[in-house]
């Protein structure tokens, strides 16, 4: 069976490492949620950096637009003009009962 997921586990990325890290640091293994939850912080972090520490709703969204390739667990994150996210997705398989990084 091949699933689509957000989140490369086995990636290198230094933004990966440190992000499990982190997680492992504090008792917990890593997951795709924990990856997206994580992201969605990084990025806030960043659109309000954009909006000059401004956190009101339209300068939230005006910094949000201002996301260009930040790294992230996810890989490099960015919006697309309609607004979607954008990222590297992966692929997995389960092989031998667990989901593996499809190379």
């Amino acid at each position: 069976m091949l699933v689509g997921n957000p989140w490369n586990s086995a990636s290198p990325a230094p933004a990966n490492v440190k992000f499990k890290q982190a997680m492992a640091a504090r008792g917990f293994t890593a997951d795709q949620f924990a990856a997206q939850a994580y992201t969605g912080m990084l990025v806030l972090a960043e659109a309000i950096q954009h909006a000059g520490g401004k956190t009101g709703r339209d300068d939230i969204r005006a910094g949000l637009a201002k996301v260009k390739d930040l790294d992230t667990p996810l890989g490099k994150f960015s919006f697309t003009d309609g607004r979607d996210a954008k990222h590297e997705p992966s692929v997995q398989q389960v092989k031998d009962g667990k989901f593996q990084i499809v190379q």
